[in-house]
């Protein structure tokens, strides 16, 4: 378990990576507590009958592993997973 106030993790580039369980699907989960948005991927959603819907632009992200990934879509109401 990790654990930083919320200064440290203002502050912090930290990635933590791990396994979770969420709503009885377990989940493989990096946590970059320098992260502007979150994602989850679309296999992912649909377990939650999540649809994914366009959007009007598209957004590149930077991996941890130096790679880029581009997304067009979002996952709306993710709070209700």
């Amino acid at each position: 378990m990790n654990a930083l106030i919320q200064q440290e993790a203002r502050a912090s580039n930290v990635v933590i990576e791990g396994t979770i369980c969420l709503s009885e699907n377990i989940a493989r989960v990096l946590f970059d507590l320098g992260a502007t948005h979150s994602f989850i991927s679309s296999s992912f959603a649909t377990k939650f009958n999540k649809e994914a819907v366009p959007m009007n632009y598209q957004l590149g992200v930077s991996t941890p592993v130096g790679t880029e990934l581009i997304t067009d879509s979002t996952i709306e109401d993710v709070k209700s997973l």
